[in-house]
């Protein structure tokens, strides 16, 4: 806002500037405001979508039904199935992280090892799995589920087309100028360029 400080024509500009910017001020403020309230809808949409996903799946059910199969392969001396179960229901306690948006690096790690732990016991050593975990990340906090399927795709995409069981896949997790840094490497057959 200008002072007004005649009762003439510059006057009556600086008297219509002022209008003009308080004008503008009132729009910018319903724009952000409406920014906003869609930005929190869309958010609130998510979440209530994911709470619906999660109560879906019955945890309790779930978990109850995998230790039933485990104990079922205990009964008959089937230890594979027994690890591919205790690891599958290790996998999903983690994963569902009792609703937390967020989750330890260190428990994603987890997550990860959890997931290569099935592959194994399904397909055998196919494949060396390497970590390079910076230790002072690991109670850091990342996005859930941020690993395992850049893991799940190096194991699908290129250690399985690989001609000879030698596969090796390298998880590394570090900081860098305030930010957390997953890669997720791979020997296998590659992408070619054009893709």
């Amino acid at each position: 806002q200008v002072p007004i400080e005649q009762n003439d024509e510059i006057g009556y500009l600086a008297s219509s500037f002022n209008t003009m910017t308080s004008n503008l001020k009132n729009v910018i403020d319903r724009n952000s405001e409406l920014i906003k309230k869609v930005y929190e809808a869309r958010y609130l949409h998510k979440v209530s979508q994911y709470d619906a996903l999660c109560s879906q799946i019955k945890p309790h059910f779930l978990y109850n039904v995998l230790q039933a199969v485990n104990w079922n392969a205990i009964d008959k001396g089937d230890t594979e199935t027994s690890l591919i179960v205790v690891n599958l229901s290790n996998f999903y306690r983690a994963v569902l992280n009792k609703g937390d948006d967020d989750i330890s690096v260190e428990k994603e790690l987890k997550i990860v090892e959890y997931y290569i732990n099935v592959e194994k016991a399904i397909y055998g050593d196919i494949f060396k799995v390497a970590y390079n975990i910076d230790e002072g990340i690991k109670n850091c906090l990342a996005i859930p589920l941020i690993l395992q399927p850049l893991v799940e795709n190096a194991i699908e995409h290129g250690i399985r087309s690989l001609a000879e069981p030698h596969g090796e896949i390298v998880v590394s997790a570090y900081a860098e100028g305030g930010t957390l840094v997953f890669t997720v490497s791979d020997n296998g057959a590659g992408i070619p360029p054009q893709k």
